[in-house]
């Protein structure tokens, strides 16, 4: 008979015992980047005979690249829009048979922001050695790293991101400068934050007058006058303590003040220091007085012998005598009124107890 010539199929059946190992790392697995040209490190291990395969990418759900040569190491660009990327790879062996595999990092590309405050954001201080404190934001990604520096001079390594560091000012008295910068999980470092303080080390000096200089004072609330200076940064506060007492809490400075001295009468020994506003302490500087809050007693007064009358223009002749409380200030003056107590005559000292005709 006659044989027709007819087309052959062939199929051909592939049996993979291990499915390969496929990966993608961009930029070595760094959480963030700041700018859309990574690198992708790729691997593809099989233990059955596929060949080198070739290889496609796109991002996210986007359109796939053509089919290329496989390398360990590809250039990569992302898609602008800052946020989480997904770039998606498809390996593809000798056999035709195509293997996925995807890894995602984080697009940022703004600076964070950050500022500095020395010591708390005070005006001075009275060491080298101070504390920075510190915030910073970032709108898409981590803040992860610090520097700082004096202006004009080399930066600190970078330190990892913190509330607050510990830095040395260039010693002296002045005002000094602080530098800092932020980094963030991407590169992207902020804009330079800076800050500035004066340095003071110089106490000031204080001196001290107690009752306007009288030694006795009839008030436990005893008046001071303080005349105080301070070469940098100014007096702030005072405070003070009685016969070596405890001292009070500091005060705003103010002169002249007052300084209670309690009630018990006798001599006190009040001491007084200020404070700058960098936080430099005076010396004490103490004036003593002595406290009498007891009135005199009159122990005896009389008007002509005690006559029972005068005579017109006829001189008074006035006995008086008093006394005061031991260890008072004494009795020294008196005053006298004739139209029973709306008036008062002058203060007129007290010779020995008995006074002259007035």
């Amino acid at each position: 008979g006659v044989w027709n010539d007819l087309p052959t199929t062939v199929t051909r059946t592939y049996i993979v015992e291990y499915e390969p190992i496929t990966t993608v790392v961009v930029n070595d697995d760094d959480a963030a980047t700041k700018t859309t040209s990574v690198t992708l490190n790729l691997e593809f291990e099989s233990a059955d005979d596929a060949g080198t395969p070739t290889v496609r990418f796109r991002n996210g759900t986007g359109t796939w690249s053509d089919w290329t040569t496989y390398s360990t190491s590809l250039p990569w660009t992302l898609d602008a829009t800052q946020g989480t990327k997904t770039v998606n790879v498809e390996f593809k062996d000798a056999y035709g048979l195509v293997y996925a595999a995807s890894d995602t990092i984080y697009l940022d590309s703004t600076a964070p922001t950050g500022s500095v405050a020395i010591e708390g954001g005070a005006d001075w201080t009275n060491s080298s050695a101070v504390s920075l404190d510190l915030t910073y934001d970032d709108t898409h990604s981590n803040v992860a790293s610090m520097r700082f520096r004096i202006p004009g001079e080399a930066w600190s390594d970078w330190l990892p991101a913190a509330p607050s560091a510990a830095f040395t000012l260039t010693s002296g008295e002045g005002i000094r400068s602080v530098e800092a910068e932020f980094r963030d999980d991407a590169g992207n470092v902020s804009p330079t934050a800076s800050d500035d303080i004066g340095i003071d080390l110089t106490a000031p000096t204080v001196e001290l007058v107690v009752a306007d200089g009288e030694a006795h004072v009839g008030t436990r609330h005893v008046p001071l006058t303080l005349d105080a200076t301070d070469t940098g940064s100014g007096v702030e506060s005072l405070r003070f303590r009685v016969n070596g007492g405890s001292w009070i809490d500091w005060l705003p400075f103010e002169s002249p003040t007052t300084c209670d001295v309690g009630r018990d009468e006798s001599s006190k020994i009040i001491e007084v220091q200020v404070r700058d506003r960098a936080g430099n302490v005076s010396d004490d500087t103490a004036d003593p007085v002595s406290l009498d809050i007891t009135e005199p007693e009159i122990t005896h007064f009389r008007i002509n012998a005690g006559a029972p009358y005068v005579l017109p223009d006829e001189p008074l002749g006035l006995e008086l005598s008093a006394m005061d409380n031991p260890g008072g200030s004494g009795a020294t003056d008196f005053s006298i009124s004739f139209d029973r107590g709306s008036t008062w005559s002058a203060w007129h000292a007290i010779f020995g107890g008995w006074l002259a005709n007035v």
